[in-house]
């Protein structure tokens, strides 16, 4: 038995030796290719346009105090019981943030922003580049571009609703973010 441990041992000794022999022998190689995937790396990540993000999150007012909180124990609990307005609850409002309804109002807002170094003054239509001549086709592929960038959620233990507005410029985002939370 000692025999054999002397053997196992001896035998990792020898593929730590062998992999530290191969690690000397291509350390040129492995050094260039560790520079250049870094190189790769920087390139890409300096050459993509900058986004930016601007983060809500809000707790729904509730009417029904003492129904929101047993509604509220039990989330804790891991259960789930409907107060008796739905349109008060959490998931409503990550449903209502991204209904076309509302994208609509959002994307028809004229804004004021910094993109690029100038200063802009547009819709979101004019922002993501929609051309047609027809506006109710440019509105609605406005809203389909800023579907894909507006995220919501909720909390359901604590009800809090989340929701994330991105695009190329911090104004844009906290202005979007600013006229979801109005509509």
């Amino acid at each position: 038995s000692a025999m054999t441990e002397r053997n196992k041992s001896a035998a990792n000794d020898m593929d730590l030796i062998g992999v530290c022999c191969f690690l000397l022998q291509h350390r040129r190689w492995i050094a260039r290719t560790a520079l250049l995937m870094t190189v790769l790396t920087l390139s890409v990540v300096l050459l993509l346009p900058r986004t930016y993000t601007t983060a809500m999150s809000f707790y729904p007012k509730s009417s029904d105090l003492s129904a929101s909180g047993l509604a509220g124990l039990a989330a804790q609990a891991g259960l789930s019981i409907p107060t008796s307005d739905q349109t008060q609850s959490p998931d409503f409002y990550t449903v209502l943030i991204t209904t076309n309804r509302i994208l609509r109002g959002v994307v028809s807002t004229v804004y004021n922003f910094h993109l690029d170094g100038h200063n802009n003054t547009s819709d979101l239509v004019g922002y993501y580049g929609v051309n047609s001549p027809d506006r109710a086709i440019g509105v609605a592929k406005g809203i389909a571009d800023l579907a894909k960038h507006v995220t919501a959620g909720a909390d359901l233990k604590t009800g809090v609703v989340h929701a994330e507005v991105q695009t190329k410029s911090a104004e844009l985002s906290a202005a979007v973010a600013a006229r979801i939370l109005e509509l």
